[in-house]
This record gives structure tokens, C-alpha cells and sequence, in this order.
């Protein structure tokens, strides 16, 4: 996939807007629409956003309109103050980063094709009636 190329690329050349998004068009070979019936609010896994927390700038898919996160690719890793508000600094990190990762725990990517994303979201609503 061409996408972290081209999140590097508008992050390096300033271009990256941390109230806009980005998707896949329909047409991409690697495009698909789930079909999760009653679950349809973690259909299209295709939209990217930026995210900064403190000096760190980085971008994750989303799902269902931004209420799912992928994990966070970092672009940038400077150097953070160990001294003063280090705690609070991770606490942010966390909070902006790894809620609402639901079935995306551990994933930077969405996952190949159709059937693989339906079964990851299927399996991941029954470990949570369960």
C-alpha cells in the first residue's frame, strides 16, 4: 500500500490538517465494503486521520466514521523532557491513542480482504457477549 508513503509525504511538506481526512477512493484495488449487517458502524475501514499528542504527530486508519481506531504510526519521535510533566504526557498519549481500538487492538493496518475484516469484527463482538 502506498498510504504511510503518503502520510509522510503531507506530514514532511507541512500539509498535514489535523481536522481533515483521507480515504481510499472506491476504485482502489485494495477498497472492499464490508458486509456486517447490524454492525454497519464498523464499516469502511478506509478513512485516515492525523493525530498529534504534545510534539508527536502520527496517523491511524479509522472505521465506523472515526468512532473505531487502527493503532498510531508516529512520524515524528523527538526527544520528550523527562523532568517535567512526564506522566501527564503519557496519559495523553494514551487516551488519544488506544480508545476505541475495539477489534483494531494491535492492528497499524486493515486487514487484506472483505472476508478477513468481517471475521475479525465478528469475532471480536462475540468475545464481548461472551
Amino acid at each position: 500500500s502506498d498510504v504511510p508513503a503518503f502520510m509522510r509525504f503531507l506530514y514532511q511538506r507541512e500539509l498535514h490538517d489535523f481536522d481533515s481526512e483521507w480515504g481510499l477512493h472506491d476504485d482502489s484495488p485494495d477498497c472492499y465494503n464490508p458486509d456486517l449487517g447490524d454492525l454497519g458502524d464498523l464499516s469502511n475501514p478506509f478513512i485516515l486521520e492525523f493525530v498529534q499528542v504534545g510534539p508527536l504527530v502520527g496517523w491511524r486508519w479509522t472505521a465506523g466514521g472515526g468512532s473505531y481506531y487502527f493503532e498510531t504510526e508516529w512520524l515524528n519521535r523527538r526527544a520528550l523532557n523527562f523532568d517535567e510533566g512526564y506522566g501527564e504526557y503519557c496519559e495523553e498519549v494514551e487516551s488519544k491513542t488506544k480508545v476505541n481500538l475495539g477489534p483494531f487492538s494491535g492492528l497499524y493496518v486493515p486487514p487484506a480482504t472483505k472476508e478477513e475484516y468481517e471475521a475479525l469484527v465478528l469475532r471480536s463482538v462475540r468475545r464481548r457477549i461472551a
